[in-house]
């Protein structure tokens, strides 16, 4: 199996959220590839994963689909929200 890119960004949240990942990709013995999305300029495996788009995460997402590539967007953005907002 290759391994599966984990784009981490900015913030707080976004460190807390990649980490996981990488925690339950160490448990599931799936190889994987921590890389700060600041370091970004080409995909690099068949998969890649993400929280948000803040940053050049956006740039991310579209240049691995644009080439085809699987693409896991992680955003948490609803949670906390009142019903009806």
């Amino acid at each position: 199996m290759k391994p599966i890119d984990i784009w981490v960004g900015e913030g707080k949240r976004a460190h807390l959220i990649c980490g996981i990942l990488a925690q339950y990709f160490t448990r599931a013995r799936i190889p994987f590839c921590m890389i700060e999305a600041s370091k970004y300029a080409h995909p690099i495996n068949e998969v890649a994963v993400f929280y948000g788009l803040a940053g050049n995460l956006r740039q991310v997402y579209r240049e691995y689909r644009a080439t085809g590539l699987t693409t896991v967007l992680v955003d948490l953005g609803y949670w906390g929200r009142h019903d009806g907002g």
